[in-house]
């Protein structure tokens, strides 16, 4: 397909998180989880609020909305982006 032929890479992973600051770890960890188990496919956090990226942004840590993910990756010469949404609900732990 000639309209593809600048897309050289083939799938990427974008996690559509939503949620809190506080539970941003746990993103991490599964983004982790998804590397480790599909080594092949790159993932990239995207983050649903603006206020949650406000207060990432206030802790020094830079985050990206779906739309700026999506377009990196489109920079980036990816062909396909799985969307996965995610919620994870903060709850207490029983360690």
């Amino acid at each position: 397909m000639p309209h593809f032929q600048h897309f050289d890479q083939d799938t990427a992973i974008a996690l559509a998180c939503s949620g809190s600051a506080v539970e941003h770890d746990r993103y991490e960890l599964l983004a982790e989880h998804i590397r480790e188990a599909l080594p092949d496919y790159p993932v990239k956090i995207s983050i649903n609020s603006r206020a949650v990226i406000r207060t990432m942004a206030e802790k020094g840590s830079v985050q990206l909305n779906l739309p700026q993910t999506l377009a990196n990756l489109d920079m980036a010469s990816y062909r396909r982006v799985v969307v996965v949404s995610c919620f994870l609900y903060p709850i207490m732990s029983t360690e």
